[in-house]
C-alpha cells in the first residue's frame, strides 16, 4: 500500500496572545491546532469537575476546546482561525487550566457531588455555597461590553436549497440549477456562484408554514426561504465512554486527521482503534508524518485511557486474549461510530428513527423523501 505524503509544515508568519504569552500560529490555522504545535494539550477544564479537557472533535460537536478569545467567552478553538494579535485564554480555571486549584473537587468528591443540595437551608453557608457552586459549575465570564449585532441583509429565495457537501451532497450539487443555493460549513474553494462555503445553518422553522433556513455568512445572518429542502449534513464520529476517554489526547480519527492537515503531528506514540478500515488509513496517515502507531485488532476495545493531566497509556481488551494489554504513548485516536446529525431535520418537526449502533437518523424512504413534503434527506444523516 502506497504511503501518502505528509502535509507540508507551514511557516509560522503571525502571533497569538495565549494567556499574555505570544505564541508563533499560521495565519488562518484553528487556534487549538496552533496551541498543540506550542505544546498546549489542556484547552479546558470540565464543570463542577475540573478535570482536563483537549482537542477531541475538531468539528464544533464538543465542548472539550471552549476558549475565551479576545472577550467572547465559549468560543471553539477547534475552528476559530487564527490572526496576528488575537487573544485567546482558558477558562473556568484558577489560577489556569493548566495549574487548576478547583481540580482537588475531583479526589475530595470520588463518587458524586450534588452541589444543588450542600448546605441547603443553612443560613449564611447556603448563600456562600451557592456563589461557589456558580464559580464550578460555570463556563467563562460574560463580555465586558455588549456584542456587536450580526448584520440583517436581505432574505434569499430559492427552489432548491442543499445543505452539506461531503460525498453525498457533492453528488447532488452536480443536479443543482441556477437559483438554486448550496451552504457548506467548511471553507471551500469554488468559482460556483450556487455554493455558499465556510457559513453555518442555524436553524431550521416554519413560519406560515414554509420553511426557512437560518444561516450565518460572514458576520450578517440571512433567512433563506427554499421550495424545497435537500439534507445531506453527514454524521459525527463517537467516541464510545470508557474511563479516560475525554483525557487530552484523545480524539477522533477524524480530528487526527484535521490536524496532520495542517502539517502538525497530534502526538509521538499513537494507539489507533475501531472500524478497520478508518483506523487503518488513520494508521497510515500517522505513521508518514513520522509516529510510532500501533494498531488495535479489530473488535478490540478501550476499557480505560490513563493520564492524570493528558494521556499516557491505554489498557485494551482484544477478543479470546488471556490477558488484556497495556499500551503506552500520548495519542489514542478513535475510528468509533458515527452518529447521523439529524438536528436540523429534528427542528423542524420532521421524524426520526433510532438505527441500533448509530442513534437517532432522519427517516426517509428510498427516494430520500421524509415526513415533511419539501424535505428531503441523503446520505449517512438519513436511515
Amino acid at each position: 500500500m502506497p504511503q501518502p505524503a505528509p502535509s507540508p509544515k507551514p511557516r509560522a508568519n503571525i502571533t497569538i496572545d495565549f494567556e499574555g504569552r505570544a505564541v508563533p500560529a499560521v495565519a488562518g490555522e484553528p487556534v487549538a491546532v496552533a496551541l498543540l504545535r506550542a505544546g498546549e494539550r489542556i484547552l479546558s477544564r470540565s464543570v463542577k469537575y475540573h478535570r482536563p479537557r483537549g482537542i477531541q472533535c475538531m468539528e464544533e460537536h464538543c465542548a472539550s476546546c471552549l476558549v475565551r478569545i479576545g472577550d467572547l467567552p465559549n468560543r471553539f478553538a477547534c475552528t476559530t482561525p487564527c490572526a496576528d494579535g488575537l487573544a485567546v485564554a482558558r477558562q473556568n480555571a484558577f489560577p489556569n487550566a493548566s495549574a487548576d486549584l478547583f481540580r482537588a473537587i475531583d479526589w475530595a468528591f470520588p463518587h458524586t457531588l450534588n452541589h444543588h443540595e450542600m448546605l441547603a437551608g443553612v443560613p449564611i453557608a447556603s448563600r456562600v455555597m451557592a456563589k461557589v457552586a456558580r464559580k464550578l459549575a460555570g463556563l467563562g465570564e460574560l463580555p465586558a461590553a455588549p456584542g456587536k449585532a450580526f448584520e440583517t441583509s436581505p432574505e434569499v429565495e430559492a427552489r432548491t436549497v442543499l445543505v452539506g457537501l461531503g460525498r453525498t451532497g457533492r453528488e447532488h450539487l452536480a443536479r443543482l440549477e441556477p437559483g438554486d443555493l448550496a451552504v457548506e460549513a467548511w471553507p471551500r474553494h469554488s468559482n460556483d456562484p450556487k455554493v455558499w462555503a465556510g457559513v453555518r445553518a442555524l436553524g431550521l422553522y416554519l413560519e406560515a408554514g414554509a420553511p426557512v433556513l437560518l444561516v450565518r455568512r460572514a458576520e450578517a445572518v440571512v433567512r433563506v426561504r427554499p421550495q424545497r429542502l435537500v439534507l445531506a449534513t453527514g454524521s459525527r464520529t463517537q467516541i464510545p465512554p470508557f474511563p479516560g476517554s475525554e483525557l487530552p489526547g484523545v480524539m477522533t480519527d477524524r480530528a487526527a486527521h484535521r490536524i496532520l492537515e495542517h502539517g502538525v503531528a497530534p502526538g509521538r506514540r499513537a494507539l489507533v482503534v475501531g472500524e478497520a478500515p478508518r483506523a487503518a488509513a488513520t494508521a497510515l496517515a500517522l505513521r508518514a508524518a513520522g509516529l510510532a502507531v500501533t494498531e488495535a485488532p479489530e473488535g478490540a476495545a478501550v476499557l480505560e485511557a490513563r493520564g492524570r493531566h493528558s494521556l499516557r497509556g491505554a489498557v485494551l481488551r482484544r477478543s479470546g486474549a488471556a490477558a488484556d494489554d497495556v499500551w503506552h504513548g500520548d495519542l489514542l485516536a478513535v475510528a468509533g461510530p458515527r452518529a447521523p446529525a439529524f438536528e436540523l431535520a429534528s427542528q423542524a418537526g420532521a421524524e426520526l428513527t433510532f438505527v441500533p449502533g448509530r442513534g437517532f437518523a432522519i427517516k426517509t424512504d428510498s427516494a430520500g423523501r421524509t415526513s415533511l413534503p419539501w424535505l428531503f434527506a441523503f446520505g449517512s444523516c438519513s436511515s
